[in-house]
């Protein structure tokens, strides 16, 4: 298993959504993005390195941790396989696989994310949701600023989001809406809308908002709860506890890349990680179980 550092060019995964006066620069970016990809696996010989067979998975970034031990577990019972990683948010992936970055297996961080990949045409139908996961609140290990939730609308506090235009970025702000509704009943509105105005930096994927917050340069961040208990766990972060009532659930979905070269292969990988032995993983990083999806969710 590689990730793609490993690779002569790795794809740069730190596109951001510039405003609109900025628009074209950042398409313009992404599709330099999506090229330097295409480079990268093109310059791979007949999709194989070594007489192993090479299956590239496009994979959120929330899953940077779990799915490299999936693939290590893939590799050991099919060791003529050998699995690269593109990491990076949702949205991005999903851009760089629509301009033509060949890939074979896609997984999202959400089904808003997963729809627009199948709708235009980039990925099989056939999805599945493998695991589930929830928002966090982080603080900078020292908690100097932000000591409880109640502080994260406090003037001048430095708030750090993932974009809207990402699953971790529209999941924060439903986990903000359902946070301001409570306080707004207990006597204490416009909660959410003075976390807004708080807010510093929007990032492309939960990885930058975690980095801002280690590096003392955020006093709070909203990321995935899996990110939060992995960092909170080596005292790099503290996390503030959010009520239950007011999280929400996230969901998971992996799909086959229309385009894909290795179909047989791309489905086999999607069937392992949505096994028992693949949900053991994701258990063990963290993850909830796949749930099913009802309504309007994500």
């Amino acid at each position: 298993m590689r990730n793609w550092d490993q690779l002569k060019t790795p794809p740069d995964s730190s596109t951001r959504i510039a405003s609109a006066p900025c628009r074209t620069r950042s398409l313009l970016f992404l599709f330099l993005a999506t090229v330097v990809t295409l480079a990268a696996l093109t310059g791979c010989t007949s999709r194989s390195a070594a007489g192993r067979t090479e299956l590239v998975v496009y994979a959120a970034s929330s899953l940077t941790d779990a799915f490299p031990a999936i693939a290590d577990a893939f590799e050991d019972e099919h060791p003529e396989v050998r699995i690269i990683f593109n990491f990076s948010g949702s949205a991005t992936l999903r851009s760089q696989l629509e301009f033509g970055a060949p890939a074979d297996v896609y997984a999202a961080a959400d089904s808003i994310q997963m729809r627009l990949a199948v709708d235009a045409g980039v990925v099989d139908s056939t999805v599945k949701v493998f695991a589930s996961n929830s928002m966090a609140i982080v603080v900078p290990a020292n908690g100097a600023v932000v000591k409880s939730l109640v502080d994260i609308g406090n003037p001048g506090v430095k708030v750090v989001l993932a974009s809207d235009q990402v699953p971790a970025g529209a999941y924060t702000l439903e986990l903000l809406a359902k946070m301001g509704t409570a306080r707004a009943v207990g006597g204490e509105p416009g909660f959410q809308s003075s976390v807004l105005s708080n807010v510093v930096s929007r990032e492309m994927n939960v990885r930058e908002v975690l980095a801002k917050v280690v590096l003392g340069e955020a006093d709070v961040g909203f990321v995935y709860a899996t990110d939060a208990t992995r960092l909170a766990n080596g005292n790099r972060v503290g996390v503030l506890a959010v009520p239950v009532a007011q999280n929400v659930t996230t969901h998971l979905l992996v799909g086959m890349v229309n385009d894909s070269d290795q179909r047989d292969l791309a489905a086999m990988f999607i069937e392992f990680a949505t096994s028992a032995e693949g949900t053991t993983i994701l258990t063990q990083a963290g993850f909830g179980p796949a749930v099913p999806m009802g309504g309007p969710s994500r």
